[in-house]
């Protein structure tokens, strides 16, 4: 955090700002994967219990086998946010938004890198929230009097000041931002063209994707021997949970080979899940069974049997047996049938009766990145 205040406090005003228009030589942006990586992040900007997390995704730039910059992408889960301690987000979590955190931004050497970096990884990760994890919004907590360049050139905005939990008691408490991403590519085409062809248009071929055959939301760092290897031996994180936090955790994560090494405070759970979530997100329509009612909506977690959905004029009633057809990332089109377990104002969850093989596939892909056997990377 110290390196992004002072990386703020030094940037020109936006009338001044030199677009990197060139291809950055040698930097190479991508996801962390490999037991070095994250060493060289952990080693930059520390480790926190939201590092544990499978919907935590870190962001590096490289040259050669150095990582020189990093930023943590937060999911809202279990765990909350760490903007939470500062701000209300109840707001966002209603309308069932997909709020990303921004988090330790961090540069080994800020003096000779951060001028060459920070809007090449700002590009980067605009390009993965868009296509890998599809939020809705981000979020950012910083000192107030740091926040021009945010505001004022990457269009973030204050989050409203009657939702502050706690008063700011000097200029330096931080002041919470947050970028909505819908129609971000026409703000930014009427705010700054330059900046809008840098961010949204130029082709990068140095900034590296997910292979990702589903396209799921979440991008899983650790097989259990990592797991074990950051959070156990390598750190405190762990042992640091709250039974509450590490029961949470194991259900996340699901598996055997995961559950034995965080080892839940609760013996005998009154409720155990059957198959691991994974985040996702999907268009898709919903049909009662004799097809008088279709809603638009959006798969946004699966399980082996069963799916939970954002439902547009949400009006399906627990036990009523209704149709999913979820639009894939390849054209096609998978369709599932199930009963109405659960409700709220905007979401519905759904038991699956029957599993088509496709379903099948899905889930056991999903399996395969979540205990990190599968490379995801170009």
């Amino acid at each position: 955090m110290n390196t992004f205040r002072k990386f703020l406090s030094l940037l020109p005003l936006k009338k001044k700002l030199k677009l990197p228009l060139e291809k950055q030589s040698g930097l190479i942006f991508k996801a962390a994967e490999s037991v070095d990586e994250f060493e060289q992040v952990f080693a930059i900007s520390g480790i926190t219990k939201w590092d544990c997390l499978p919907c935590t995704t870190t962001l590096i730039c490289k040259s050669g086998e150095k990582v020189l910059a990093s930023i943590s992408l937060i999911s809202d889960s279990g765990f909350g946010l760490p903007s939470d301690q500062f701000i209300n987000l109840g707001r966002f979590r209603h309308k069932g938004m997909r709020v990303l955190e921004l988090s330790r931004l961090s540069i080994a050497d800020p003096e000779n890198d951060e001028n060459r970096i920070i809007l090449p990884l700002f590009k980067f990760i605009y390009e993965f929230t868009a296509r890998v994890q599809r939020a809705d919004a981000l979020i950012i907590s910083l000192d107030s009097h740091r926040a021009d360049f945010m505001t004022s050139t990457l269009l973030f905005e204050p989050v409203e000041q009657g939702r502050i939990l706690q008063m700011k008691s000097n200029e330096d408490s931080p002041e919470s931002l947050v970028l909505f991403l819908h129609g971000i590519e026409s703000r930014y085409l009427k705010e700054n063209k330059d900046l809008h062809h840098y961010l949204f248009s130029a082709h990068s071929e140095n900034m590296l994707l997910p292979e990702n055959k589903f396209r799921f939301s979440s991008v899983p760092n650790f097989s259990p021997a990592k797991f074990r290897y950051f959070f156990i031996e390598q750190s405190d994180v762990l042992s640091s949970l709250s039974d509450r936090e590490k029961f949470y955790l194991a259900e996340f994560y699901h598996f055997p080979e995961f559950r034995d090494i965080i080892k839940c405070g609760s013996e005998n759970p009154n409720y155990q899940r059957s198959s691991p979530r994974i985040a996702v997100r999907f268009r898709a329509s919903v049909i009662n069974s004799s097809a008088s009612r279709i809603r638009s909506g959006e798969v946004h977690q699966i399980a082996l049997h069963g799916l939970a959905l954002k439902i547009t004029n949400m009006d399906f009633n627990v036990g009523e047996k209704v149709s999913v057809i979820i639009d894939m990332e390849d054209n096609t089109r998978m369709k599932v049938q199930g009963n109405v377990v659960w409700t709220n104002d905007h979401a519905a969850g759904v038991k699956l009766e029957s599993l088509p093989d496709m379903w099948k596939e899905f889930n056991e892909y999903a399996w395969g990145m979540m205990k990190n056997e599968l490379r995801l990377s170009a």
